[in-house]
């Protein structure tokens, strides 16, 4: 599991994040919590689009609640994880 809720984290480190899982950082990282952070709407689609391409195999959870991101981008990301199992 790892922790980021908030840590200030927004558009910027997500995009961070979202690439360092995408080369294979964490492969077995199972839950991923970003709550209470300044993650947009942006933020939320670099999520998305890293773990569409394969980031973090093994996670099953994924908490992205009290974040600016709209409630559909934020259910975009966590849908990711549904459709890739």
């Amino acid at each position: 599991m790892l922790n980021l809720g908030s840590n200030q984290i927004g558009d910027e480190g997500m995009r961070h994040l979202g690439d360092a899982l995408a080369r294979g950082a964490a492969p077995a990282l199972k839950e991923l919590s970003l709550f209470n952070n300044k993650i947009g709407k942006e933020g939320a689609r670099h999520l998305g689009d890293a773990l569409a391409r394969g980031a973090a195999p093994a996670l099953e959870t994924l908490g992205l609640q009290d974040n600016p991101a709209s409630a559909w981008a934020q259910q975009a990301a966590k849908n990711v994880l549904k459709n890739r199992k």
